[in-house]
């Protein structure tokens, strides 16, 4: 514990960071801890960790490039704060509007059809999943998908919700 001090006073200084300083020099010490099984005794414990932890600092700088992690954006607790948890009542009058006209189209479809449409776009199921779960052929899922498509299309519906 003597060298704590003296590793994390480095690390700050390399990596600009106080906050990551103590994941480095625990870094050190399990390489230490890794390595207790070296056949020469450590005579200058203060140069061996400093080698290891130049070694650390490397290996970090090689990840965040690989990662690209000056890419990065941070995350901020204060974008929950950004959004709008209820939408205006003329936005939310209009997507039930919307909503309503949907569904009458799709009321108006085939069983099998509005069945294969909503597990394909509500649900995310694959088509031979659909297929299976309704004893069509999977072609058919397709078509049936596609025909809602077209019927909510000729309704001035599409597909990114407007």
């Amino acid at each position: 514990m003597e060298h704590h001090a003296f590793l994390k006073a480095y690390f700050v200084r390399q990596t600009r960071s106080a906050q990551d300083a103590d994941d480095y020099v625990h870094e050190v010490y399990s390489r230490v801890l890794a390595s207790a099984g070296a056949a020469r005794p450590v005579d200058n414990w203060r140069a061996m960790l400093m080698r290891i932890a130049k070694s650390v600092v490397v290996d970090q700088f090689r990840r965040d490039a690989a990662r690209r992690r000056d890419q990065h954006l941070p995350l901020d607790e204060d974008l929950d704060s950004l959004a709008d948890p209820q939408p205006d009542p003329e936005a939310a009058a209009s997507a039930r509007q919307r909503l309503a006209a949907a569904e009458k189209v799709l009321a108006g479809l085939d069983p099998v059809c509005r069945q294969a449409f909503l597990l394909a776009r509500v649900e995310g199921f694959g088509h031979k999943e659909i297929a299976k779960r309704l004893g069509i052929a999977q072609q058919s899922v397709g078509r049936h998908v596609q025909q809602a498509l077209y019927a909510l299309a000729r309704q001035g519906w599409n597909d990114s919700g407007s």
